[in-house]
């Protein structure tokens, strides 16, 4: 049937036909044009367009110059032939008057299964006798040349580009559950996609929402219809979600569909009766098939039907009416029936109107005894004289009328209405953590009004709904979610915010230990000023143990012994990039390592939750405090690592070890004096990983440091020389120095500054070259331990003078400062002061080198001989360059589940990033740490309220620092 859409009468002035060729059948899922004309009529185009498509085309789209129309095909107007439909519409798109030019026109089909057609184009010219100057058509044309940009042709070139790009997401059917056996089943349903599908995802939830088994369907084309894998599942309640992706990315409606296993074997249905009425039609010889099959009398059964929907139909009869055709579905382990009243006379018919328009304009539609489905208004013809059953389309999110007995008479129409109403339901959605909902962390739902977490939105209509969350300063939100509302139930959705660090405040709500955020901002990157932990170490030499001492205040935070007796005589304490410390026993020939409580470095060895531990000026038995992490002999050929207090340690007064340094990968170099040898040691596990012999050149350490080459220098008392050992091939060689050698340290500018001792000199050494640059008097008596601040200065400590000296870079000294009996060594802090130990006495005190004066003084258990690293500051500077950031969320909520940790930065060559975290509970006790592989799920971190995260960055060679941009903390 050809049907006139649309309108607009007026006097044709000229005729341009454009006739395409038949393609040939529909390539299956997609409308072909076989044929279009276009003409000019009064101020308008008109247009007949031919198709022919597998499935019924649904819509037209025309676009003539800057116009542009769609129109609704009726399902009259498709009609069925062998190879699906055909059919025909006219289109009328108005022009602009005044048009003197050539139009260029598309022409594009849509099926039922939203597919569309290839695109038909066309340019069609102005009918005989139109004028530049005088448009007869319409009103007066404007004179000028070629149309200016943006004018008709190329608004059409543009709009050829729109459509051939625009891109709808892909549409999936209702899910259909397919019961297999009693434990068994499977899903079909059908899709489709105008630039094609890329997945089809199955998901099957357990009652706690749990995905219990999931399949993804891939390769699909641009049309899908069938199953999916065979599932296994337990007895229980299970809902089934699916949701297509094309090409594109684009998501369709997620389906989904309740279903139960109660393990009850499948039956076959039982067998399908087919009633007939009246009996004079049955004596006419009236019958029944089910499928196509053999006809049937009244009342009798066909067994041996799946489960599902079959057809039923009803034989022609002479002088009757016979009922329309029927869908009956047969149910598992259950018989089916259906009736069919033949009537006699001259048939009826049915219309009828369905209501409200929203619920027609997504799908609503009606039938008769279960024959085809109509549109609201359509007419059923043909119908017996009697009583038929109208039934209503299932439509999402609305809930249909019930089934009409309509009573037929002959050769009269019986109208009805059926109204749908719209199914609604609930929604709530809970949101974390706590710390985010403080900040302003909120959902809404369909861009209505923000929700607090846990609230719920009602009445809402049944079918998808948009969820989104707030922004929040320093958080990230959630990603937008589509949650499912069904009809009487409140549909559940949840989210979590992800804590995100990124600015400078952010930043500063952590801790910053040689790292800042000045030179670039809003990025955190290795400080060029030298720093370290606010930490100083001190051997108590006479009583075996040592001490460790907040630099800012002064206070002792911690006493550890370093051995069974307090003869051990401590004497170089040196530490690690983590804040660790190593310290030598000389009189035992052993090296402990204590771990820095406040970094999470102690071991909870008895599993009771909480660390064992000095916190004051108090020392616990030796094996008892849970921060001294290992003790490793070095008695020659009894070498070994032991935990503090199992005993059988061959102690052994022979090796003194005194040279302590640690390298750039925080493992330890340990020299001894009386056994010629360097021991390199794992700094985690305490495992000795080699020994080098320097018995060659008869060297006895007294003293060491890694420079930022990784090359070893080692000082020697007894023969006035320092040892070059370069750490990665085991070569040394040693360099006289013309005066004793004691203490040492470096600076930024390759130099090596050592202390004569008695010689009462300082020497200064190129790293680079090993040539010793210069050598200076000092003036002072009997100088040991030396340290280099930021600006270049060297500072030494002179133990018969009882003063400390401050020397420029180039050997000018600058200023003699009193101290007291007998300092041994000097460290620089994280505040950049100067910190001289002392043995004459238990004095502690610190320069400020603004001032040359002493600003703190404290008494600090006993004598102090030590002169290395007491800072970590050679370490964490001069060897390499370290930096760390320390930063806690209180998720403000008990047993907060943490997921994962990731970041974004460079990692120059050379440059590394390392993240690790560990939780607690009240901040008191923590969970040992964890490393962090970015956007990896965390493992071994137990769900907590508090997460304490730890950012390491070093340059390991070059210059160049490694930079932080973002780090953000995701909570399930």
């Amino acid at each position: 049937m050809k049907k006139t859409l649309m309108m607009i009468y007026g006097i044709v002035a000229a005729v341009s036909v454009l006739l395409l060729p038949v393609v040939g059948v529909a390539a299956k899922g997609k409308p072909v044009i076989t044929r279009h004309d276009a003409s000019y009529m009064q101020n308008a185009i008109h247009f007949i367009v031919q198709w022919q498509s597998s499935n019924p085309v649904a819509k037209v789209r025309v676009s003539a110059g800057s116009e542009q129309k769609e129109v609704s095909v009726d399902e009259y107007d498709n009609r069925r032939n062998p190879s699906g439909y055909e059919g025909e519409v006219t289109v009328i798109a108005n022009m602009t008057p005044g048009l003197a030019e050539a139009v260029s026109y598309v022409v594009q089909l849509e099926d039922d299964l939203r597919q569309r057609s290839d695109l038909a184009t066309g340019k069609l010219k102005p009918p005989r006798g139109a004028r530049i100057a005088d448009d007869h058509w319409g009103r007066p044309a404007p004179v000028g040349g070629q149309p200016a940009p943006g004018g008709q042709g190329e608004i059409i070139d543009k709009l050829l580009g729109v459509m051939q790009r625009h891109d709808t997401p892909p549409f999936l059917d209702e899910i259909k559950v397919n019961k297999i056996s009693a434990t068994k089943v499977s899903f079909s349903s059908k899709a489709n996609d105008d630039k094609g599908l890329k997945e089809i995802k199955f998901r099957i939830l357990d009652p706690a929402g749990a995905v219990a088994k999931e399949q993804s369907l891939t390769g699909l084309g641009l049309v899908w219809q069938g199953a999916t894998d065979i599932f296994e599942l337990a007895q229980g309640n299970y809902t089934v979600k699916a949701q297509a992706t094309d090409t594109a990315g684009n998501l369709s409606q997620e389906r989904s569909a309740t279903f139960a296993v109660t393990g009850e074997p499948v039956m076959p249905p039982g067998p399908l009766t087919v009633t007939i009425t009246p009996q004079a039609a049955l004596d006419a010889g009236a019958q029944w098939r089910v499928d196509g099959g053999a006809w049937q009398k009244g009342g009798s059964s066909v067994a041996g039907l799946s489960v599902g929907p079959h057809s039923v139909e009803f034989s022609d009869v002479a002088a009757w009416v016979k009922p329309g055709s029927q869908t009956v579905t047969l149910e598992n382990g259950k018989p089916g029936s259906a009736a069919g009243v033949y009537g006699q006379g001259a048939p009826g018919s049915i219309t009828a109107a369905i209501e409200p328009q929203a619920a027609l304009d997504i799908g609503a539609q009606w039938n008769v005894d279960n024959g085809g489905w109509q549109k609201s208004g359509a007419t059923v013809s043909g119908l017996a004289a009697g009583t038929h059953t109208v039934s209503f389309k299932d439509v999402p999110g609305w809930a249909k009328p019930g089934n009409q007995n309509v009573v037929v008479e002959s050769d009269k129409t019986a109208p009805l209405r059926g109204t749908y109403s719209q199914s609604t339901g609930a929604m709530t959605v809970t949101i974390g953590p706590q710390a985010a909902l403080d900040a302003g962390g909120q959902w809404r739902v369909d861009n209505g009004e923000w929700q607090k977490s846990g609230a719920t939105v009602s009445v809402l209509s049944a079918g998808a709904h948009n969820i989104d969350f707030a922004d929040v300063a320093g958080w990230s939100k959630p990603v937008p979610q589509t949650v499912t509302v069904e009809s009487g139930k409140t549909a559940t959705g949840a989210a979590s915010y992800a804590r995100i660090y990124t600015t400078n405040k952010d930043f500063d709500e952590g801790t910053l230990v040689g790292l800042e955020h000045q030179t670039v901002s809003d990025q955190l990157q290795l400080s060029k000023t030298s720093t370290t932990l606010p930490f100083i170490w001190v051997p108590n030499s006479n009583e075996g143990t040592i001490s460790k001492v907040d630099s800012r205040t002064g206070t002792e935070l911690g006493r550890y012994r370093t051995g069974p007796t307090t003869g051990g005589s401590p004497s170089r304490t040196t530490v690690d990039l983590k804040g660790n410390c190593w310290v030598g026993n000389r009189n035992t020939g052993t090296v402990v390592k204590v771990g820095l409580l406040e970094n999470g470095q102690c071991v909870d060895r008895n599993g009771n939750g909480k660390i064992e531990t000095s916190t004051d000026g108090k020392a616990l038995a030796w094996g008892q405090d849970e921060c001294v992490l290992l003790e490793v002999a070095l008695s020659k050929g009894k070498e070994g690592t032991f935990k503090p207090g199992a005993g059988n340690v061959p102690y052994d007064s022979v090796p003194g070890p005194r040279g302590i340094a640690i390298d750039a990968g925080n493992s330890l170099w340990a020299g001894t004096y009386g056994t010629y040898t360097y021991y390199y040691i794992d700094g985690a596990s305490g495992t000795i990983l080699k020994k080098i012999d320097v018995s060659s050149v008869g060297h006895m350490a007294y003293g060491a440091v890694v420079d930022a080459t990784g090359v070893l220098w080692s000082a020697d008392l007894s023969r006035s020389s320092v040892l070059r050992l370069d750490t990665k091939t085991g070569s040394f060689k040693a360099i006289p120095l013309g005066q004793q050698a004691y203490g040492m340290s470096l600076d930024k500018k390759n130099h090596l500054f050592i202390a004569g001792w008695c010689s009462n000199s300082l020497a200064r050494v190129n790293t680079a070259t090993g040539q010793v640059e210069w050598r200076k008097p000092t003036g002072d008596s009997c100088s040991r331990g030396v340290a280099v601040t930021e600006d270049g200065d060297v500072w030494v400590a002179n133990s018969y003078s009882n003063t400390v000296s401050r020397w420029s870079n180039d050997g000018q000294k600058k200023i003699t400062i009193p101290v007291g009996n007998h300092p041994t060594g000097v460290a620089t802090d994280a505040e950049g002061k100067v910190w001289v130990v002392h043995y004459g006495d238990s004095s502690i005190k610190r320069i400020n080198p603004a001032t040359n004066k002493v600003d703190l003084e404290k008494a600090v258990g006993g004598p102090h001989y030590g002169y290395s690293d007491m800072t970590g500051i050679v370490a964490r500077t001069m060897t390499t360059q370290i930096g760390n950031w320390t930063v806690m969320l209180d998720a403000k909520a008990d047993n907060t589940k943490w997921s994962t940790v990731t970041w974004n930065g460079a990692e120059p060559q050379g440059t590394a990033i390392k993240v690790k975290v560990r939780s607690s509970k009240d901040k008191q006790a923590w969970s040992a740490w964890e490393d962090v592989q970015k956007g990896v799920a965390l493992k071994a971190t137990p769900d907590a309220r508090y997460l304490q995260v730890e950012i390491t960055m070093q340059i390991l060679s070059g210059e160049a620092s490694p930079v932080l941009s973002d780090l953000t903390i995701q909570i399930k």
